[in-house]
């Protein structure tokens, strides 16, 4: 296993587990309430589309490994809450990718072309794909007696939802840490 002071040093670690501790979880859909349907309609203005009243958009925590989907015949928009709160800034961009697919399926010729016109319209960079690499939280979890970051985790596994389990080693409480807000 690698030491923990390989991936941050033990202050940082200290903090990182007092704040995991005392922060609650983000409900995404009470953060942002009605914005997604608001923010959707404002990037309406690359698309001009008259069916948006048609169009369901929501938080989707199953997404894990993408930043969102689009369903084009049943329109219906989903965006990753996991990816969202890792890069919040990149929200507009990706309903923005999600339009484009109520229209064009897929990431071909098309779907390239209606991308970059929208990219010199509005002077942005919307993205033709979103990685699982950014889309999933990383997390570690980490033994305060060993001084050791005992496992390393795309999502949060069975046995990381409570934020602790039993470290064998050692016999103490292993702390799981989302890395991804930290570094």
């Amino acid at each position: 296993m690698r030491k923990a002071k390989e991936v941050l040093s033990r202050d940082e670690i200290v903090e990182i587990i007092e704040d995991t501790i005392s922060t609650p979880v983000i409900d995404m859909d009470e953060v942002y309430k009605n914005n997604l349907r608001e923010i959707m309609y404002k990037c309406n203005k690359y698309f001009d589309y008259d069916f948006l009243d048609e169009v369901e958009i929501k938080f989707d925590k199953r997404l894990t490994s993408i930043g969102g989907n689009c369903r084009s015949r049943s329109r219906v928009i989903k965006i990753s809450p996991h990816y969202i709160r890792i890069h919040p800034e990149e929200l507009e961009d990706i309903i923005i990718h999600e339009m484009i697919h109520l229209e064009i399926g897929g990431h071909g010729v098309d779907f390239y072309d209606k991308m970059n016109e929208i990219n010199k319209m509005a002077g942005r960079k919307v993205v033709s794909r979103y990685t699982a690499e950014r889309a999933n939280t990383k997390y570690i979890t980490y033994c305060t007696e060993c001084n050791e970051v005992t496992g390393t985790y795309s999502k949060k596994t069975r046995h990381l939802k409570n934020g602790t389990y039993f470290h064998g080693t050692c016999g103490t409480h292993v702390h799981a840490i989302e890395v991804e807000k930290y570094v």
